[in-house]
């Protein structure tokens, strides 16, 4: 069984050098504890060694610290940018920018904030969750933790149960405040314009 902890992607990275904030250390204790009951084979999480380098983030991954620390074996899932251009990626403001661009309808920037990150739940959230489940470690059909953003959790665990994997969300909404609202935004807006879907 895959257990699935839902958070806010600020919350599972610490900048080299710098001290854990609150939310970080919930994290860390939490991923300790879950890993002293559940006993997985594997912890794998939605990052890359490339975005935790990119100089705006100098980050280190928690999950992969204590994977090392208590012996469990931790694989990065997401694809670095070269892999999400080879599966025809593209992200919420790289869809805002086109949108802006094509717009001749004066929509406001708060609607095209929403329109872009709705059209990228749609339809480009399942191909990178498709890589996710491609680069899990092969022996997922034992208990292992996958770490990723809440907005993903239902849609990854979907993905998961239709590929015949158990899922369960272990925890939801760690480290989530109101700087996380947009994409639950979005998702309403998708319900209301399911028309995103199709392109």
């Amino acid at each position: 069984m895959i257990h699935l902890i839902g958070l806010t992607h600020r919350v599972q990275a610490v900048k080299i050098g710098e001290v854990k904030t609150a939310g970080q250390a919930e994290f860390d204790q939490l991923l300790r504890n879950a890993i002293k009951e559940i006993r997985p084979a594997f912890i794998a999480e939605e990052d890359s060694e490339e975005a935790l380098a990119d100089p705006d983030r100098n980050s280190v991954s928690i999950a992969q610290a204590v994977a090392r620390d208590m012996g469990v074996e931790h694989q990065f899932c997401d694809p670095i940018q070269e892999e999400r251009n080879a599966i025809g990626y593209v992200d919420g403001q790289t869809l805002q920018i086109q949108i802006f661009l094509r717009d001749q309808t004066g929509m406001s920037a708060d609607e095209i904030k929403l329109r872009g990150l709705a059209t990228e739940i749609a339809r480009y959230f399942p191909l990178r969750e498709r890589f996710w489940f491609d680069h899990l470690p092969p022996h997922r059909d034992r208990d292992g933790i996958f770490i990723c953003g809440d907005a993903h959790v239902d849609t990854f665990g979907f993905l998961l149960t239709r590929e015949r994997v158990e899922a369960r969300a272990l925890v939801r909404g760690l480290g989530l405040d109101e700087r996380d609202r947009d994409h639950y935004r979005a998702l309403q807006y998708l319900a209301d314009h399911p028309e995103l879907k199709n392109g």
